[in-house]
């Protein structure tokens, strides 16, 4: 059978692709064996499940070697030149979608032959053509830098030191290198901090650099040289010390005024590592400061990003499941139903193929439980696959509300005992975090279904405890109806 391993890039092919590497294999500059082709045909019929029907090794064999005794060994070197091949049409299909980079090699080449005017020509075309006016992003610090150290090895040749331009092109090519090596360590920098913080990490030698490098000094050079950039490693730099330190609303005003001023000048990734990272400070860092403003300011961030249409996105294939659950959770509270279900439909389909489905499926359930459609809610949610050990808390507590609602109250006690079990059961595997949010939810949900059930008043001083007992799984929503039923 055809390796695993070529065989799993087979399968990534569409049918376009697989017709292209069979125009690649047919081509002699990259392959003159006609087994070679012979193999294709069969893959071809077998693409995409490829169950072994045709590519069994011995039945393969009598048709490539027909009459001759089947040896093993001159498949399997078949099969490795094939793969060979597979992984070179892959390569070039990259470079085929990136033509600046193929910019770069015919220059090289065309500067290894001493053809130094044309290839300066190929550079400079290529710079003006792949510059669309946005700041620059590390992506490109590899074929900016290439291009420009090849057009100065150039101007040396053509003995061409002396002039303006080459003076430019060095100027150009440390600005480069100084924005790159800037925001590739603040990002590095970043991930560690939330590193640290997730997994307990010790600091690491990077981030005590750091704190040896007078920023100040570093935004003041920018500021006098490559002023375009002071706003943009500034928001970077503060995005890092703000998830690494406190920060007041006062300073997260400045931040957030960064963030707006360089939306519009950088590129799509580069918009969403902003808007989501700031989101990120505000949930940790802000919102317990004051719920109803910061939860506005993520929602008004939340809309920028919509707006901004980063998806869809050739190099970020996917929006991770966090930003979006946070974009839409806060939607979800400041009762912005509308924007929630154009969200979720716009953007589920941007999440990780494999979660796609069971997240719109979540959200949906907890978007009809918010507009008391609540037969629609506990239908989404029957449709769940549940594997996170939160998720399963979560929908527990949201089954048990929509029976509430139905006055279903059977199914509530159910449920609250089932919540109860799975708490106990599983209690060193839920998060601290999120562990110490159950048995006062527990406590005062079953307050709350005795109370609805039986049509009785529930005595203040419950209502009081448990407003005193801080935060706890959907404490709004019980504090509602423990209101509403005030003795």
């Amino acid at each position: 059978m055809l390796p695993l391993q070529s065989v799993e890039i087979l399968r990534k092919l569409d049918k376009k692709e697989l017709k292209r590497f069979g125009d690649f294999l047919s081509s002699p500059y990259f392959n003159n064996s006609d087994l070679i082709l012979r193999i294709f045909d069969a893959v071809k019929k077998e693409h995409p499940e490829f169950d072994g029907k045709f590519l069994q090794s011995e039945k393969i064999f009598k048709k490539l070697y027909p009459g001759e005794e089947f040896k093993e060994t001159r498949i399997q070197n078949l099969y490795s030149e094939f793969g060979g091949l597979l992984k070179k049409f892959m390569g070039y299909e990259r470079i085929e979608s990136k033509k600046s980079e193929l910019d770069i090699f015919i220059a090289e080449a065309l500067t290894k032959r001493d053809l130094n005017d044309i290839s300066n020509k190929i550079i400079l075309r290529s710079l003006s053509s792949y510059e669309d006016g946005s700041l620059y992003i590390p992506n490109s610090f590899v074929r900016l830098h290439r291009l420009n150290q090849n057009y100065l090895h150039n101007l040396d040749s053509l003995r061409q030191q002396d002039t303006e331009e080459y003076l430019n092109i060095q100027i150009n090519g440390q600005k480069n290198l100084l924005i790159f090596f800037l925001t590739s360590f603040l990002e590095m920098c970043l991930t560690n901090s939330i590193n640290n913080r997730l997994f307990d990490w010790k600091k690491n030698k990077i981030e005590s650099f750091l704190e040896a490098i007078n920023f100040e000094k570093v935004l003041e050079y920018i500021g006098d040289n490559f002023p375009e950039y002071k706003t943009f490693i500034k928001t970077i730099y503060l995005i890092y010390y703000y998830t690494e330190h406190p920060i007041t609303p006062e300073q997260y005003y400045e931040l957030k005024s960064g963030v707006l001023e360089i939306m519009d000048k950088v590129h799509r990734n580069d918009k969403l590592f902003f808007i989501v990272r700031t989101i990120q400070i505000i949930l940790a860092k802000l919102v317990q400061i004051d719920r109803r403003t910061f939860y506005r300011e993520i929602f008004e961030l939340s809309k920028i990003f919509s707006e901004q249409q980063i998806f869809p996105n050739e190099v970020l294939k996917n929006l991770a499941i966090g930003p979006f659950r946070d974009m839409f959770t806060v939607a979800i509270i400041l009762n912005e139903y509308d924007w929630a279900e154009n969200f979720v439909n716009e953007y589920s389909q941007y999440l990780n193929e494999e979660k796609r489905e069971n997240e719109l499926n979540y959200s949906m359930g907890v978007l009809s439980f918010k507009r008391n459609d609540f037969e629609a809610s506990l239908s989404y949610f029957n449709k769940l696959q549940l594997h996170d050990i939160i998720e399963k808390v979560n929908v527990r507590f949201y089954y048990m509300m929509n029976y509430i609602e139905l006055k279903a109250y059977e199914s509530a006690l159910a449920s609250l005992n089932t919540i109860r079990q799975f708490y106990t059961d599983r209690a060193e595997e839920i998060p601290e975090m999120f562990a110490v949010l159950i048995p006062n939810a527990l406590k005062y949900f079953g307050i709350v279904i005795k109370a609805e059930e039986k049509d009785e008043k529930i005595e203040r001083y419950l209502i009081d405890e448990a407003k005193k007992s801080g935060r706890f799984y959907h404490v709004k929503y019980v504090l509602d109806k423990m209101e509403k039923r005030a003795g």
